[in-house]
């Protein structure tokens, strides 16, 4: 044992407080939360796609030091350190007007042009030279930012005091998401596919948030061959049926 610890050698990991270390549960794999209810008949659905089939194992504590519980501490450059701060940063933000519209809080000009703000930041920080960055929208979906964009597009929108306002925010989160969905990133799409019947009922939204939905659709299927095989047939007419009545 030392009391300093080098870059990629191994080292095992103690808890200080309870003395406990961390061990890893080799025989056990984990299951991600979202797979966890899927039933077998829906394995072949939207809601049973996998984005990642990667083997992701669990970890636990141990009031022992096991002796092949050999960690590795790796060095992570500042500029990625940088752009996961960034993206975390704006969670809290997301997280506050999902609960300012729980609790029925008007959304005034000042605020609108805060959110406004900081979308437009978020979408922009997701492009390098003139390129969406791959490793920047992998940041939105592994820090769950394109879920709380979901979450806040969910929120009623039609007779609400702020109806204005909450338009320009739902037409800057969608440009948010089509940022996101720009690329050839098969995991982002798949991710993404999850929401494909909540945003087929939004073609008719007012304000041309329809013809934003559709552009962000025709990018998350583009080239997406296990997408599109697991798009229905009601699906497609729906589809249709909303194209034609926004045209």
């Amino acid at each position: 044992e030392r009391d300093e610890i080098h870059f990629e050698s191994y080292a095992r990991i103690e808890h200080v407080l309870t003395g406990f270390w961390l061990h890893a549960l080799k025989d056990e794999d984990y299951i991600r939360k979202q797979f966890r209810a899927v039933e077998e008949n829906q394995e072949h659905s939207m809601r049973g796609l996998r984005w990642d089939t990667a083997n992701v194992r669990q970890v636990a504590a141990s009031g022992e030091s096991m002796y092949d519980d050999a960690f590795t501490i790796q060095y992570v450059e500042k500029a990625y350190v940088d752009d996961f701060n960034y993206v975390a940063g704006m969670v809290p933000f997301l997280l506050n007007l999902i609960k300012d519209r729980n609790d029925t809080v008007t959304l005034n000009a000042k605020k609108t042009h805060l959110t406004l703000t900081a979308m437009e930041e978020l979408r922009r920080f997701m492009y390098v030279n003139g390129l969406t960055n791959k490793n920047r929208q992998k940041l939105m979906r592994n820090l769950r930012v394109i879920d709380l964009l979901v979450k806040i597009l969910q929120c009623p929108l039609d007779a609400q005091p702020d109806e204005i306002n909450l338009t320009s925010v739902f037409k800057e989160a969608y440009d948010t998401l089509y940022t996101y969905m720009i690329g050839r990133s098969r995991k982002n799409a798949l991710y993404f596919a999850k929401y494909i019947d909540f945003f087929q009922t939004q073609f008719t939204q007012k304000g041309g948030i329809g013809l934003n939905v559709a552009q962000m659709i025709v990018e998350l299927i583009r080239d997406k061959r296990k997408i599109v095989d697991r798009i229905t047939h009601a699906q497609i007419d729906q589809f249709v049926t909303l194209l034609e009545k926004s045209q």
